[in-house]
């Protein structure tokens, strides 16, 4: 099987100097998605991320040839599998930057994906941007209306690049914003608990109930 997938390899990088790959005929694109995929099933990461920029880059500037052909089509239609596999690829060799930069063309593209926007929001902090990703952390819980996962992650991502206190602080900016939501007051309410804040938690309740 391995020696199959380094023919494969040999044979995408002959393909390379082909003249329909140098002329940027369709084939090309086709070349570069393969030759990009199987380069990051053989381990050979940054060699992958650097045949996915090629491909991406190809396909922010597609030639009319190109945009005719179903296959490459496909590939224009679904942009965000690309700059998916360039986030993580980055985000693997520690470029985060980049990773959060290709994840933000995803959260452009489809903004309804949870995953990655909570993936941008960890970046963001990692890079140094507490405040603001906090804040996004909020906003975030928000729009995908406070659900379970979305405040589990609100609370993480404030207990690892915040304080307990502003935990709940976040909780009581939601909960003013949704009086009658009753994820966010149970989440709160936990919250409170924790920190020994008895008295604003019965209180809560009380009201809530």
């Amino acid at each position: 099987r391995c020696s199959s997938a380094l023919a494969t390899l040999e044979h995408l990088r002959l393909a390379l100097r082909t003249t329909d790959y140098l002329h940027s005929a369709p084939a090309c694109v086709t070349i570069d998605f393969y030759l990009a995929h199987l380069l990051q099933q053989q381990k050979y990461d940054q060699a992958a991320l650097d045949r996915y920029n090629i491909l991406q880059q190809r396909l922010d500037n597609p030639t009319q040839a190109q945009r005719n052909d179903p296959g490459v089509r496909g590939l224009l239609d679904s942009p965000n599998s690309i700059w998916l596999q360039i986030g993580q690829l980055s985000e693997k060799r520690g470029r985060l930057a980049d990773a959060l930069a290709a994840y933000r063309h995803v959260i452009a593209n489809d903004p309804s994906i949870f995953a990655v926007q909570a993936e941008a929001i960890r970046l963001q902090a990692r890079l140094g941007d507490h405040p603001g990703s906090l804040s996004a952390a909020v906003e975030l819980s928000d729009r995908f209306g406070n659900s379970a996962t979305a405040l589990t992650f609100l609370h993480d991502i404030y207990l690892s690049f915040g304080s307990p206190s502003q935990v709940a602080d976040a909780l009581r900016k939601l909960h003013k914003a949704n009086p009658d939501d009753a994820a966010i007051v149970a989440a709160l309410v936990d919250r409170l608990d924790t920190q020994g804040e008895t008295d604003e938690a019965r209180k809560l309740l009380e009201t809530a109930a």
